[in-house]
């Protein structure tokens, strides 16, 4: 038996597989505190040259979930691609994440539908560090990260309406070339976006491994060897997983505290 992946009937479904994914997803990157050159959903747009959605975006009806002091929650932003939960259930075994697959408009659920603040969620950011679009983001990042990310939201809402109205003729290819020359423009003001620092004592802090790129970020925590000491950020590092951004010619240290 032969197996094509490049022919017409695997390309054409995996163009439509992406398509659904998108219909989860409002793209607008140029805005976006995740525009970071390490989007998963910016990357594959571009990768499969999506000109247009065959399957229109639709708005979830549910809240920004902000009960969490140290990361926010969009479902209408989610793509259900799971490695959230996951990170949750197999790596750091908190076993509180969960998706609902019978529900209409299917989510990640805390403790089966409480709110993060109330779940029981230990803060530890694994979920955050492999989410791969702006699903899940480090609070202290949102506004921070571009040159339009801290504009109102009203005024973000009209310049998204803007690009979506010129979309149709333009497409997707060169509305990605601006977003790519707007974080090209953000390395000049931080070597990253920060994503989120996990506590101290949890599987995704525990690691003293050498650089990697971005992409590798999930394979890091799985591979990275154990320490049982906890371990503080170096002075001027803006969190972990920054570290591994940068990626710096040898193995970042640490200070090690008794």
């Amino acid at each position: 038996m032969q197996v094509s992946t490049n022919s017409a009937r695997a390309t054409a479904a995996q163009v439509e597989a992406f398509d659904r994914i998108l219909s989860n997803h409002l793209l607008y990157c140029t805005v976006c505190d995740n525009n970071n050159g390490n989007c998963t959903v910016h990357n594959a747009t571009k990768l499969l040259a999506i000109e247009h959605q065959q399957i229109p975006f639709k708005p979830k009806p549910y809240e920004v979930d902000e009960t969490n002091p140290f990361y926010r929650y969009d479902p209408s932003q989610r793509i259900l691609c799971g490695r959230c939960v996951e990170a949750c259930q197999n790596v750091e075994v908190n076993e509180t994440l969960s998706i609902n697959w019978e529900d209409p408009n299917p989510r990640v659920l805390w403790d089966g539908g409480s709110t993060i603040g109330k779940s029981s969620c230990v803060s530890c950011g694994h979920c955050v560090t492999v989410c791969p679009c702006n699903a899940l983001m480090e609070k202290s990042m949102l506004g921070q990260a571009g040159f339009f990310t801290s504009l109102r939201k009203s005024t973000l809402s009209g310049m998204i309406d803007v690009v979506k109205g010129v979309e149709p003729e333009t497409g997707y290819g060169s509305i990605l070339q601006v977003s790519e020359v707007e974080a090209a423009m953000r390395e000049h003001r931080s070597a990253r976006p920060r994503r989120f620092a996990p506590i101290a004592g949890s599987a995704a802090s525990r690691c003293n491994c050498r650089a990697q790129p971005p992409t590798a970020t999930l394979q890091i925590i799985r591979t990275c060897s154990t320490i049982y000491k906890t371990h503080r950020l170096p002075r001027g590092a803006a969190s972990f997983k920054s570290l591994y951004l940068k990626r710096p010619s040898r193995a970042p240290r640490f200070d090690y505290l008794s």
